[in-house]
C-alpha cells in the first residue's frame, strides 16, 4: 500500500481552509493590552482583519479523534516580528488558560452539556508549512452546575386546603382545626 503524500498534504489544507475563520489577538488575556504569550481573544470573522498588530487570521476546527482544538494560523496574515515571537522554536505557548468564547464553542458544535470549554495553558508544538502554523491544542471542559429544585415559595395568604398527590392516586382534604 503506498502512501499518497501530496493527496493527504492537499486533504490537510483543504480541511484547514474548510474550518470555522476567526481572527485571534494573540497575547495573554489578564493583561489589559493582550501582552505576554497565549490567546487573548477570538473573534469569529468573515472579514478583514483589526488594526491590532497580534492579530492574526486563522481557522478553528476540533480534531475530533483527539477532542483536540487545531488552530491554523495564516502564515501571511502575521507580521515577523509577531511569528518569530510567539512560533519561535516551532512552538507555541499559552500562558493563561483562555475561554472559548460562546459563539466559538457554538459553531465548533462544542456547547453540549459543558458551561465552559478553556484552551488549556502550556507549551505546544506547532507545525508549520508555506501556508500555516498549526496548533494543536488540550481543552478543558467545565460541566453545566447541576440546578437543584427551588423550594416552594408561598406568596400572600397561606392555604389551609392541601393536595397530596401519588403516582396511584390523589387525595385533597381539610387540616383539622381545634
Amino acid at each position: 500500500m503506498s502512501l499518497n503524500v501530496s493527496a493527504a498534504y492537499s486533504q490537510f489544507q483543504r480541511n484547514c481552509q474548510e474550518a470555522l475563520p476567526a481572527e485571534v489577538v494573540l497575547g495573554s488575556p489578564k493583561t489589559k493590552d493582550c501582552r505576554n504569550f497565549g490567546i487573548c481573544r477570538i473573534r469569529m470573522n468573515t472579514t478583514g482583519l483589526s488594526k491590532e498588530c497580534r492579530s492574526v487570521q486563522a481557522y478553528l476546527r476540533i480534531d475530533l479523534p483527539t477532542g483536540r482544538l487545531l488552530l491554523h494560523f495564516v502564515t501571511g496574515s502575521l507580521a515577523t516580528p509577531c511569528a518569530m515571537r510567539h512560533f519561535a522554536n516551532n512552538s507555541f505557548r499559552i500562558e493563561e488558560d483562555f475561554q472559548v468564547p460562546m459563539p466559538v464553542v457554538k459553531a465548533l458544535a462544542l456547547d453540549g452539556g459543558y458551561q465552559s470549554i478553556f484552551m488549556e495553558k502550556g507549551i505546544y508544538p506547532t507545525m508549520q508549512d508555506a501556508n500555516f502554523y498549526t496548533v494543536s491544542i488540550r481543552l478543558r471542559r467545565q460541566a453545566r452546575p447541576t440546578v437543584s429544585p427551588r423550594p416552594m415559595q408561598r406568596i400572600g395568604m397561606v392555604s389551609t386546603r392541601t393536595k397530596l398527590i401519588t403516582p396511584s392516586c390523589s387525595v385533597s382534604f381539610e387540616p383539622e382545626l381545634r
